[in-house]
């Protein structure tokens, strides 16, 4: 997939924070370009809410193999996303990975 591809399908963040560092930790959720079924999907409005219920419920439940929990902070739009995003990239930037 082309970046800009990418980038028009992220819709929404998931903010979460584990209670054994107590740091926050962001899950960006993106949808397939080429799936028919989200073509109509741009924001959290646009999702059905069952499907952000397996989402959030997914994320509650996945680090318990590890022993470790996770509270769910709650919702954030394409915006917000898009400006981590850049964050990240900015700070990768700045700090490349070494060879």
């Amino acid at each position: 997939m082309l970046e800009k591809e990418i980038i028009q399908y992220i819709f929404n963040i998931l903010h979460s924070k584990g209670k054994l560092f107590k740091r926050q930790d962001e899950k960006l959720i993106g949808v397939p370009l080429s799936d028919p079924r989200w073509e109509n999907v741009h924001s959290l409005k646009d999702v059905n809410p069952h499907t952000l219920r397996e989402i959030k419920h997914f994320f509650e439940r996945y680090k318990e193999l590890e022993n470790k929990e996770t509270t769910i902070i709650g919702w954030e739009g394409r915006d917000v996303a898009l400006k981590l995003i850049k964050s990240c990239q900015d700070r990768f930037k700045k700090y490349p990975v070494a060879e």
